[in-house]
């Protein structure tokens, strides 16, 4: 069949454009509506945006995942921001560590064999 219409004159390999549904469903209302949700609580799962607003999980992925570039990283929505503020305070502590192992590693309380920094978690 794709042979037929090459010797026609066709030139591209690529489908025509099609009337109909369009190729996704996302639109600014979505993904204002994810982010906000998102925001308010970051350890939200796909499924449950999808069940809290009654669209479609590939609308709900390409919310996060195309228009507001966030991942999944300890089981909470990362933002673009926070994973650059991340990189510079990775980078920072490595400086630090650098110029002084063991004053760095001092600074870290430590018990037995535990080492332990101090973190104060998020609740819900």
């Amino acid at each position: 069949m794709r042979a037929a219409k090459f010797r026609r004159g066709r030139k591209s390999l690529e489908d025509d454009p099609r009337s109909g549904c369009p190729e996704t469903t996302t639109s600014e209302e979505n993904v204002d509506r994810v982010q906000n949700i998102v925001t308010d609580d970051r350890r939200l799962t796909i499924h449950q945006i999808v069940n809290a607003f009654g669209i479609s999980r590939e609308t709900v992925e390409n919310s996060l995942l195309n228009e507001l570039s966030m991942t999944k990283a300890s089981a909470r929505w990362v933002t673009p921001d926070q994973k650059y503020t991340g990189l510079i305070t990775s980078r920072e502590n490595l400086t630090l560590f650098e110029a002084d192992q063991a004053g760095f590693l001092d600074s870290f309380l430590s018990q037995g064999d535990c080492w332990v920094h101090h973190f104060e978690p998020e609740t819900k």
